[in-house]
């Protein structure tokens, strides 16, 4: 775990020299988790994988070729236009306990501006810090334009796709810290990879001490 007593001692500097914008989906929520659990329960699992499995076999519910169907598909898409539906996605582990610790200027998500206060009571709900939310269902394209829009002042992401670095440009200067056990990356621009939140906290505190 961070060290408490260094953390609580460098808050001022962390909020003077970084800002991170905060990625939701499998990076603060485990919507993914979710939704495999309600496929499971309603369509099967021919492979008799628990959620957590899938999702580590397939990253993603979409990329699950037994699901692949219309009224499977018809669900997710409901779920994501739905506000209400947000607040019964569950937090991925030790985010909470190592957000308070990171630098946030917004969370930064692709999913619907429709559903933006269901986001926000989700947020408020499990005691993530109160910061702006922009939100809008326009793809990674959208959101590495707003991370270029606001940089300095947004000095980073952290977030769990690597394709966003192929659509921010080489002149971008910011710093991506990707949720991820992503290896062998080649790209120009500054990325970390940190495969736990508490790693991800561990790199806060080494970008204070630089």
């Amino acid at each position: 775990m961070v060290s408490r007593t260094f953390l609580k001692n460098t808050i001022v500097l962390i909020v003077v020299k970084q800002k991170f914008a905060v990625d939701l989906d499998e990076t603060l929520a485990h919507t993914n988790i979710l939704w495999a659990d309600h496929h499971i329960k309603y369509y099967g699992n021919p492979e008799k994988l628990n959620a957590n499995e899938i999702v580590r076999k397939y990253s993603f519910v979409k990329n699950v070729p037994y699901w692949q169907f219309a009224e499977a598909s018809k669900w997710v898409e409901s779920h994501i236009n739905s506000s209400d539906a947000k607040l019964e996605i569950p937090v991925i582990k030790q985010a909470k306990e190592n957000i308070q610790y990171i630098p946030i200027a917004c969370y930064l998500t692709n999913r619907p501006f429709s559903t933006i206060q269901g986001t926000k009571e989700w947020l408020s709900l499990h005691n993530f810090p109160k910061r702006p939310v922009l939100s809008a269902n326009k793809g990674l394209e959208w959101k590495a334009q707003q991370l270029e829009r606001f940089y300095p002042y947004i000095s980073g992401i952290i977030d769990d796709n690597v394709e966003i670095t192929n659509y921010l440009s080489e002149q971008y200067e910011g710093k991506i810290i990707l949720y991820s056990n992503q290896e062998n990356m080649a790209t120009h621009l500054d990325v970390v990879v940190c495969p736990t939140w508490n790693d991800i906290a561990i790199e806060v505190q080494r970008l204070i001490r630089e």
